[in-house]
């Protein structure tokens, strides 16, 4: 597989880069992302292509790639390192709130024990936001069996392999009985469908 951008982002001494790949482990099967080495591998669909987001972690850096199947899925460098910047966790002021609260009498002993933790986010807002539908009132074992049905039924998949989790044009195009089908209830597939066409509707 060949990479059309890669950036390098350096990490904070404290990082926690176990958190982060166990986070991106939720789904067993590894349908849309792939952890192995170290390495984490996340199938996107961006402009309507397959892509895939390969995050390496060295010591005191990450180096980051795209390959997008399609010239106009490209991502710029600046929208790349954004990305990760993100996922990462590394926009989030950490360090303020340890200060903040290291004195705490419950607080400060959490925080002693779990310096550096950071809060793993999605690539997209709106993978974000289907993530929050799917996962409403189940566990998340039920959650991510449910993701990885949306997944396969948007049938997005980059050339080296992984599925890709759907942008609100792929996810636009299934219908509410789809997307029963995929395990969401009657009002999750409803609500799932209006936000995807909203959001589609946006340039």
């Amino acid at each position: 597989m060949s990479f059309e951008s890669s950036v390098t982002l350096d990490l904070p001494a404290d990082f926690r880069r176990e958190d982060i790949l166990a986070f991106h482990r939720r789904d067993r099967l590894g349908v849309a992302e792939r952890v192995q080495d170290g390495v984490l591998r996340k199938g996107i669909a961006w402009d309507g292509r397959p892509a895939c987001l390969c995050i390496r972690f060295e010591r005191g850096h990450a180096e980051v790639a795209w390959s997008a199947d399609g010239e106009s899925a490209a991502l710029d460098g600046r929208a790349l390192l954004d990305m990760a910047t993100r996922m990462l966790g590394l926009t989030q002021p950490i360090a303020d709130f340890e200060e903040a609260h290291r004195a705490h009498p419950q607080l400060g002993k959490l925080i002693e024990r779990r310096r550096g933790l950071r809060v793993p986010l999605t690539a997209t807002p709106f993978e974000a936001l289907t993530w929050a539908i799917t996962g409403q009132q189940i566990s998340v074992a039920a959650a991510v069996a449910v993701r990885r049905n949306l997944i396969k039924a948007a049938g997005l998949r980059h050339a080296g392999g992984l599925f890709c989790l759907p942008d609100a044009n792929a996810i636009a195009a299934l219908t509410e009985a789809e997307l029963g089908r995929a395990g969401y209830s009657k009002a999750k597939a409803r609500t799932l469908s209006v936000l995807s066409r909203l959001a589609a509707s946006f340039p």
